[in-house]
């Protein structure tokens, strides 16, 4: 967030969360400490940044790749994390189950900040959903 947001912004509290039991051993006491100080404008922002990318990325996979629209759009959805705050949300299409399943909210700092950055191009290319390894990555390192 910018200065003048963090000076005029709201002060509003970021939104109650909810975690899917599957997601509980994710969570750590850094992510909860992350949540306690954004604020409902600072999410946006985030969210302004995530969509920008997920855009940029779309018009990629379009104009660079030669994909079709749904192959750019479904190459998105598996290239860029997909996050919840309720269970209902979880359970919304796409990517509602298993290992392939959005991950908690409450995640997106410690995901963008230590597990992103590790994730190689190789892997992606794989084919494997990035909320697989996301999942697994955090499950097997102390990150």
């Amino acid at each position: 967030m910018s200065l003048f947001g963090k000076l005029f912004g709201s002060k509003t509290p970021a939104p109650f969360y909810e975690i899917h039991p599957d997601d509980e051993k994710l969570i750590k006491s850094e992510d909860v400490d992350w949540w306690k100080t954004m604020t409902t404008d600072s999410l946006k922002a985030i969210e302004q940044q995530d969509n920008i990318a997920r855009i940029a990325a779309y018009s990629h996979f379009l104009e660079s790749e030669g994909m079709s629209k749904e192959d750019a759009l479904n190459e998105v959805k598996i290239s860029f994390p997909i996050y919840y705050l309720t269970l209902t949300q979880r359970l919304d299409k796409p990517f509602s189950e298993g290992e392939n399943a959005k991950l908690p909210y409450l995640l997106k700092n410690r995901i963008n900040n230590t597990i992103v950055p590790t994730i190689s191009k190789e892997l992606m290319n794989s084919g494997v959903h990035i909320h697989s390894i996301i999942r697994r990555l955090l499950q097997s390192k102390s990150t």
